[in-house]
């Protein structure tokens, strides 16, 4: 049915009429309707109603309409599944570990002057190299100082660096492993 005319209605109306009365509109004409429809398609409900489609459906529905048994509750925790609360949850995860957290208060006493130097020589030199790209005017003489400064604080760091490690020829800790 493409158009706005119902050209399979068994009662044919005049063509002249208009079906915008406020009549056509009521809840008794709109159930006589309903009740016509029904009567006419009486054998095409019931043979909808055989299908297999039908019978699908209808076991598709059962099925959803049944209580659903949750997996989890018949599996305890594994190793790997995250049963504890999100740190995003602060509020309960503050309340359930108590109130003995302290937060951090860092020292820095042992940091020493050179250090500090070294670290101001570097970021100084790649704030020169940064305004060298972006005035071309200072590029020549700033470019030159800050790319000295970058590698002056770059090779200081790298060599006031602390080892980790102890070395191969150092055996006065055996903790480590055997020695063979």
């Amino acid at each position: 049915m493409t158009s706005s005319k119902n050209t399979n209605s068994p009662h044919p109306e005049d063509k002249n009429s208009n079906n915008n009365n406020d009549d056509s509109f009521g809840d008794n004409s709109f159930n006589e309707n309903w009740s016509d429809f029904i009567r006419d398609h009486a054998e095409d409900f019931k043979e909808i109603e055989k299908s297999k489609s039908a019978k699908i459906f209808k076991k598709r529905i059962s099925q959803a309409t049944k209580p659903l048994t949750k997996i989890a509750s018949y599996n305890n925790a594994g190793p790997r599944d995250n049963v504890k609360t999100s740190w995003l949850d602060v509020d309960e995860t503050m309340d359930s570990y108590g109130d003995d957290f302290v937060p951090p208060n860092p020292h820095f006493k042992n940091i020493s002057i050179t250090l500090i130097v070294l670290w101001t020589i570097l970021i100084l030199g790649i704030l020169g190299v940064i305004l060298s790209v972006l005035v071309p005017y200072f590029a020549a003489y700033s470019g030159t100082i800050s790319a000295f400064l970058f590698l002056v604080g770059s090779a200081g760091l790298l060599m006031s660096r602390k080892k980790n490690y102890t070395s191969s020829e150092d055996y006065n800790d055996y903790g480590k492993g055997a020695r063979v």
